[in-house]
């Protein structure tokens, strides 16, 4: 990754996080963005996201919506010329973390 898009994935980390801090979207669950990956023309980038508390296939369904409402944020949080598209996707190394270290105890 180049280093224009290593700047526009880290606003975007940021400002991801933002997003999902000020919005209640599954009760009292704890949804972290441990990381942003911004294609090379810088038209898309993927947002993982870590889920504490949540339901997985609660949280898959609401994606589409939550891809729209993030993408009008950074819009209006962000001076971008062209802001990326944004796709959420669930990043599972923390479940498999965990899922091994119960395993090993």
């Amino acid at each position: 990754m180049n280093i224009k898009n290593q700047k526009i994935a880290a606003i975007i980390q940021a400002s991801s996080s933002q997003f999902f801090a000020q919005r209640e979207i599954c009760g009292d669950s704890i949804i972290t963005v441990t990381g942003v990956d911004v294609s090379d023309g810088s038209k898309h980038a993927d947002v993982w996201v870590g889920l504490i508390k949540i339901d997985t296939d609660d949280f898959t369904k609401r994606i589409p919506a939550l891809n729209g409402l993030l993408r009008h944020f950074l819009t209006q949080t962000s001076s971008f010329q062209y802001t990326p598209g944004v796709h959420i996707k669930i990043d599972t190394s923390s479940i498999d973390t965990q899922k091994v270290y119960s395993l090993l105890k």
